[in-house]
This record gives C-alpha cells, sequence and structure tokens, in this order.
C-alpha cells in the first residue's frame, strides 16, 4: 500500500515533526541519496515559496502488537477527535506520533 507522508512548512514546525517525517520516509526504505520532494505555494504563477515536504512511502513490514485497553481507548478517542474534526488530524499529531511509535516497536 502507498501513501504519501508529508510534513508543512510553517512558523510553528518543529524538529520533532521533522524527525517523525524523516523517519517514516527511512522506514519505508527511500534511499538516502533520493532527492526532497518540495512543495511550493503558487498563485496566479507567483511563487511564494516553500509549503512543504512530501514523499510516496510504503508501509514497512510490522510486527503483531497487542495493545492494551488503555491504548485502545487512547486511539478511539483520537479517531473521534479526527472524526469531529473533519478529517483534521493536526490536534492530535502527538496521540498519533505516539501511537505510531507503539505500533512499530519505536517505543522501546
Amino acid at each position: 500500500m502507498t501513501l504519501r507522508a508529508r510534513v508543512d512548512i510553517d512558523d510553528n514546525l518543529t524538529y520533532g515533526e521533522l524527525f517523525d517525517f524523516v523517519d517514516i520516509v527511512r522506514d519505508s526504505g527511500v534511499s538516502p541519496d533520493a532527492l526532497v520532494k518540495q512543495v511550493r505555494t503558487e498563485h496566479n504563477g507567483d511563487d511564494f515559496g516553500l509549503e512543504a515536504f512530501e514523499q510516496e512511502v510504503t508501509l514497512p513490514a510490522i510486527r503483531s502488537v497487542v495493545l492494551g485497553g488503555d491504548e485502545v481507548r487512547e486511539l478511539l478517542a483520537t479517531l473521534e477527535m479526527i472524526t469531529d474534526s473533519d478529517g483534521d488530524a493536526r490536534a492530535a499529531l502527538d496521540a498519533l506520533t505516539k501511537l505510531r511509535k507503539r505500533l512499530l516497536g519505536l517505543d522501546d
């Protein structure tokens, strides 16, 4: 399954978000020599600068993971928050990052 990973470049971008983006890309097997896709903001042919970095990624092989009851409730609450905000997951980024690390076994 191919997905698009994206990190928006704005005044609120943290190194943690940038590191998470790089981890996702690296886990997908993208070569360190691959060029970074830079998304630029344009309007009526005018270039307003860098908007985001993007990369097509594949899901890494995932081992079997057992989630505890508290983790399942946290996941459900996070998904409800995203659903209630019409799919905007920015407010849930910390919880999603924590869950992603847990599912990939990076939280050890």
